[in-house]
């Protein structure tokens, strides 16, 4: 298994309120593989707590999980079809700091989100984000 070091980064959320707002609002909420069953937070008390939780958490299963498969590549372009708000662009772009990522979603309410997180990890320049 290959060294995971640079690719266990926390995501902390910089805009964090703008980002619950659209979460809250919907944003990313259209994931097929996102099953009601699958999210794991059957204690959250409300939607919205809830919502926001399993985005984050999902934020934070890239960055362990997705990333480890090509950690012994050294990509230059990435690409990330149905990204939503983000999260595997924003931690592909962390893990490889040599990488453009270009990364499409059909909701613009995701799209906004993912704007949002991409501007507050400070990685417009390296992620570019589009419908």
């Amino acid at each position: 298994m290959p060294q995971l070091g640079r690719l266990e980064t926390t995501f902390q959320e910089p805009f964090l309120s703008q980002f619950i707002a659209l979460i809250t609002a919907g944003a990313g909420s259209q994931d097929i593989h996102d099953a009601p069953e699958s999210i794991g937070y059957a204690q959250a008390n409300d939607r919205d707590s809830r919502l926001v939780r399993n985005e984050i958490e999902r934020a934070e299963c890239h960055s362990r999980n997705i990333c480890r498969y090509i950690a012994d590549m050294s990509p230059r372009r990435i690409l990330d079809v149905g990204c939503g708000t983000s999260a595997l662009s924003v931690a592909l772009a962390l893990a490889f700091p040599a990488a453009q990522v270009e990364a499409f979603d059909t909701d613009p309410s995701s799209i906004e989100a993912g704007r949002i997180r991409i501007a507050g990890y400070g990685l417009s320049d390296r992620v570019n984000l589009r419908t």
